[in-house]
C-alpha cells in the first residue's frame, strides 16, 4: 500500500478508537462539600439507556443518607427511598468522600434532571425534615440506538476498503 493510504487507515482507526472513550464528569462541585453527577454528564443519552447518578459528600458523619429525584421532561418524577452513604475510598481536598449511586432507564425524549437530597439528623429545607442540601444535574435524551454510531463507522471503513480495492485494480502501473 502507498504511504497515503496507510496514513488514512491509521487516522480512521484512531478516530474509531477515540469514539469509544468514556466520559467522566467533573467532581469539582465537591468544593461545597456536596456534588452530583451522572455517567452521561455533558453527553446526549440514547433512549433505553440506563443512567447512573452518583451523589457525593465530604460532610460525613453530619450527612448520612441521600434520596435521588429523577425528573423526566413529561410524566411523574421518580423519587427513591433514602440510600445510606458509603465510604468511596476517594479523597477530595484531603477529605474522605462518601457516596451513593442510583440508576434509572431513560424512556422519554427531552431534558431530564436528577436532584439529590442530602439528609442529616437535623436541618430542614422545603418542608422535608432532615434535608441539609440539594444538588442537581441534567442531561438530554435523544432517539438513537447505541449501535447506530458503530454501524456508521463500520460502513465508512467498509466503503473506504472497497474504494481502495477498486482504485488499486483500475490504476495503471507506472514503470
Amino acid at each position: 500500500m502507498k504511504l497515503g493510504v496507510k496514513l488514512a487507515v491509521i487516522l480512521l482507526l484512531g478516530i474509531f478508537a477515540l469514539s469509544f472513550t468514556a466520559v467522566q464528569a467533573a467532581w469539582s462541585s465537591l468544593n461545597s462539600g456536596f456534588a452530583v453527577t451522572t455517567n452521561y454528564h455533558g453527553v446526549d443519552v440514547p433512549l433505553g439507556t440506563e443512567v447512573t447518578a452518583r451523589a457525593g459528600t465530604t460532610e460525613y458523619p453530619e450527612v448520612t443518607e441521600v434520596r435521588f429525584r429523577w425528573m423526566p421532561p413529561i410524566g411523574d418524577e421518580i423519587l427513591t427511598d433514602k440510600i445510606p452513604l458509603q465510604n468511596s475510598g476517594e479523597y477530595f481536598d484531603g477529605k474522605l468522600v462518601y457516596d451513593a449511586y442510583n440508576t434509572t432507564t431513560i424512556n422519554v425524549l427531552g431534558d431530564w434532571g436528577v436532584q439529590v437530597w442530602f439528609y442529616s439528623a437535623d436541618g430542614k429545607l422545603r418542608n422535608q425534615t432532615g434535608i441539609e442540601k440539594i444538588r442537581a444535574t441534567s442531561f438530554f435524551a435523544v432517539a438513537e440506538v447505541p449501535l447506530g454510531t458503530i454501524a456508521i463507522i463500520l460502513s465508512m471503513l467498509g466503503g473506504l476498503g472497497v474504494f481502495v480495492i477498486l482504485k488499486s485494480k483500475k490504476a495503471p502501473r507506472v514503470r
